[in-house]
């Protein structure tokens, strides 16, 4: 194409549809920046880096247009004043790109600010013919928290996390991810996403560091190869080891590498811990809070409840392709079922304590302990023990496990009625 001056370059948008990418490199740019130029029918958003190697967040696709010794990395055509500008997380405003004077679009941070979810999911729907795979589904996944996503298999939360990322198309309903529809722009949600796929597929033939090396080329050589080495040592990886000799434990090792060497904005991790060993799954929650604390978002699915409960701020729960409940995880677990230990002085008839609202008998021993369920606050049952000659008084939280269960039991009762 040649060098061109901004002129011809803004008449160049006049031939590309809205919408439309055009994907470019750029040399010798001092700082990484962001420009949005207009001309009336279409915004140009331009991405500036400053060699080769660290502007490699894209590959090059496309034709050159050179000004000044600068080339651009990637432009976008937006409609007229739609000004989004893309991110590239090192991103700072410039008034100057290629030699053409004009308005400033925000930068790829300060536009993300804007948007105080990673994700968000209205309506969600699929069918697989006549199977309901998700019916529904509404979640608000917030930026830097780790969002549980709770469910046995066959509930619908691979499918979702699939539809999450464009590799299966929902039957109906909208999908946003750092404010981008990934639909309509696939390309640029999987460049802030890491993703650890539940049946994860590799070249048997490659080795470890062959493999993730591929990978990173793939992704413009983003991540950073001590880093790399950083990882393969905390999780126990060998990275000279073929694939093939591996065990599945040491291949869910690659998935996860592979999703957090990039150091991602997004994490989606569909069962990260099956197949590992205690002490690499605890490392593996490690990592997690670490991406989290350095900004990272993280959506991560599981039916290990335990580990959910350890790490995640909220926990989605899904059942049948239904979201039964969304919470914090502290709270889910603070005011749901209790248990009440009970030890009188002698033994009594705890008859009266039956007749409270959500209280009901789960064990009672010599006469002189009951074990009692309470749902709800416990006051009612405080009043209630007045009377009675009380010598020990303990109560014990619920795990995520058992209020889990609690809700299937209660969608099968549900279910049986109706």
């Amino acid at each position: 194409m040649g060098v061109v001056d901004p002129n011809q370059f803004l008449a160049l948008l006049l031939q590309v549809k809205e919408g439309a990418h055009l994907f470019l490199r750029i040399h010798a740019k001092p700082s990484w920046a962001v420009q949005c130029i207009s001309n009336g029918k279409h915004d140009l958003h331009l991405v500036a880096g400053a060699s080769e190697e660290s502007a490699g967040l894209l590959r090059e696709c496309g034709p050159r247009v050179t000004q000044h010794g600068i080339q651009v990395l990637a432009a976008k055509v937006d409609a007229p004043g739609a000004h989004r500008a893309r991110d590239y997380n090192r991103c700072t405003p410039t008034s100057e790109v290629a030699g053409a004077t004009s308005e400033v679009g925000p930068s790829y941070r300060e536009t993300s600010m804007n948007e105080p979810h990673a994700i968000v999911t209205r309506n969600l729907v699929k069918h697989y013919g006549r199977v309901e795979a998700l019916r529904g589904i509404d979640l608000d996944v917030r930026k830097m928290e780790i969002f549980g996503f709770l469910g046995p298999n066959g509930a619908g939360k691979t499918t979702t996390i699939r539809c999450l990322l464009d590799l299966i198309r929902p039957t109906k309903g909208s999908i946003s991810v750092f404010g981008t529809n990934p639909q309509t722009d696939p390309v640029s949600v999987r460049a802030r996403t890491g993703y650890l796929p539940g049946e994860l597929r590799l070249d048997e033939n490659l080795t470890v560091e062959g493999t993730l090396r591929y990978l990173n080329n793939l992704r413009g050589r983003k991540a950073d190869w001590s880093y790399i080495r950083e990882l393969a040592q905390r999780l126990d990886l060998e990275l000279r080891l073929p694939i093939k000799n591996l065990s599945k434990g040491n291949k869910q090792k690659i998935g996860i590498l592979q999703a957090m060497m990039h150091r991602p904005e997004l994490l989606i991790l569909d069962e990260p811990t099956f197949g590992l060993d205690p002490l690499v799954q605890h490392e593996v929650l490690r990592l997690i809070q670490q991406a989290r604390t350095e900004g990272a978002s993280v959506f991560f699915s599981s039916h290990n409840l335990s580990e959910v409960q350890e790490v995640a701020d909220r926990v989605g729960i899904i059942r049948l392709g239904k979201l039964v409940e969304v919470a914090d995880t502290s709270a889910l677990i603070n005011r749901s079922i209790r248990r009440a230990r009970i030890r009188f002085r002698q033994p009594v008839d705890p008859s009266p304590l039956l007749t409270v609202p959500g209280v009901s008998l789960l064990a009672r021993g010599d006469g002189a302990n009951v074990l009692l369920q309470v749902e709800g606050e416990m006051d009612r049952l405080l009043k209630a023990l007045a009377p009675f000659p009380v010598s020990d008084f303990e109560t014990e939280r619920p795990t995520l496990e058992e209020i889990f269960l609690a809700y299937y039991e209660k969608e099968n009762v549900e279910g049986v009625q109706a």
